[in-house]
């Protein structure tokens, strides 16, 4: 993502698509995206359900709790997972933020 901040202004926070299963044994395949004035792609507009984590929970094995709380909220709500989850980045105070969100229909 470094790379990409020094190439390019961004017009929002850097954010990641799993296309895959990232885990002790497995490694996605994953998307890190950047958005910019220039860029030459747009994600649709899709309806999600979302949470966010913060500080320690951000971290390996802890952010699970964070896809895990948004299945359920899901299952609970009559609601199916429905593509890729997103993971948005947020550095912009003292404490770091993901929104862990996921299309839903």
């Amino acid at each position: 993502v470094d790379s990409l901040r020094q190439a390019h202004e961004a017009t929002g926070p850097d954010f990641v698509v799993y296309h895959g299963v990232v885990d002790e044994e497995a490694d996605g395949p994953v998307e890190v995206a950047l958005p910019t004035a220039d860029g030459d792609r747009e994600l649709p507009a899709r309806e999600v359900a979302y949470t966010v984590a913060e500080g320690e929970e951000t971290k390996f094995p802890a952010i699970i709790g964070a896809y895990d709380a948004v299945a359920s909220w899901a299952k609970a709500h009559g609601r199916e997972l429905d593509g890729p989850p997103l993971e948005i980045n947020h550095n912009d105070g003292d404490v770091f933020r993901i929104e862990v969100a996921w299309p839903i229909r």
